[in-house]
């Protein structure tokens, strides 16, 4: 208070009655008279701290500090997320999330709000096909395995599947992530590998055979005694044995005989 110049700092709001005296002088008696002066209640400061980096699949927390004398309290105003307890969130998604903090009425303090957004990342996931798959030539596809980490947040799931390059003959096949996804959540990185397609087991047996001296040599047959043809495919060429004319017992070979 400054008396002579009637300056108050107020202490809160409310009423606050105001005296003004004056001396008795020679010419004058002593006097006095009071004024009421309301005082509303201050508008609250609140500020947050710097927003918090978050991640789908983490919680994440803000937190804010006000001069109000109200409790601070927080709630979601719209984004994917909700809230778990006080400042503390946890994303449903990716995008911005807007948090509001604030404080209600007291004596000496209006209600006040104080909104910050933060931006929700994608979860990084890294998804790596699984090594060595294969099949034979001529059998069905299987189906391409893959791994991943890390885990998904619970409740997603993948859709789609992988692919490899086309192609049916033996070799080899680059695997890719085709239409495999775990949502708009996730950023994926893929880590391909070759598929293989290996050489069909075939065994052909010759048949035994004979000719009397002198004569041309008769067509030489076989059999397959294991495994079998892909639908399609037949031999070509044919069989031939160890040269010589003499009398006696001659190798059947394979000769030019082979699959296409």
């Amino acid at each position: 208070v400054n008396g002579s110049t009637g300056e108050f700092a107020s202490t809160g709001a409310g009423d606050c009655v105001v005296k003004a005296t004056v001396a008795a002088t020679d010419d004058f008696e002593s006097a006095y008279d009071t004024q009421t002066i309301s005082i509303d209640p201050a508008e609250p400061t609140i500020t947050f701290d710097p927003a918090p980096t978050a991640t789908y699949g983490s919680n994440f927390t803000v937190a804010a500090a006000t001069n109000s004398t109200s409790d601070l309290a927080y709630r979601k105003i719209s984004g994917p997320c909700t809230q778990t307890s006080g400042g503390t969130f946890t994303p449903t998604g990716v995008g911005d999330c807007v948090i509001e903090a604030y404080t209600n009425a007291v004596t000496d303090f209006t209600a006040g709000t104080k909104q910050i957004t933060v931006s929700i990342d994608p979860l990084a996931l890294t998804i790596t096909v699984a090594p060595g798959q294969s099949k034979v030539y001529g059998n069905a596809e299987p189906a391409l395995l893959f791994t991943y980490e890390p885990a998904l947040v619970y409740g997603d799931s993948f859709t789609g599947s992988l692919t490899r390059a086309s192609g049916e003959d033996v070799g080899e096949y680059a695997v890719n992530q085709g239409t495999l996804s775990a949502g708009d959540n996730y950023d994926i990185t893929f880590e391909g590998a070759n598929f293989s397609i290996t050489a069909r087991p075939i065994t052909v047996t010759a048949v035994a055979a004979s000719k009397m001296f002198g004569l041309a040599d008769p067509v030489f047959t076989y059999n397959i005694t294991s495994g079998s043809l892909v639908a399609g495919d037949s031999f070509t060429g044919s069989l031939e044995r160890d040269p010589g004319e003499d009398l006696g017992t001659y190798d059947i070979l394979q000769g030019s005989l082979a699959l296409s």
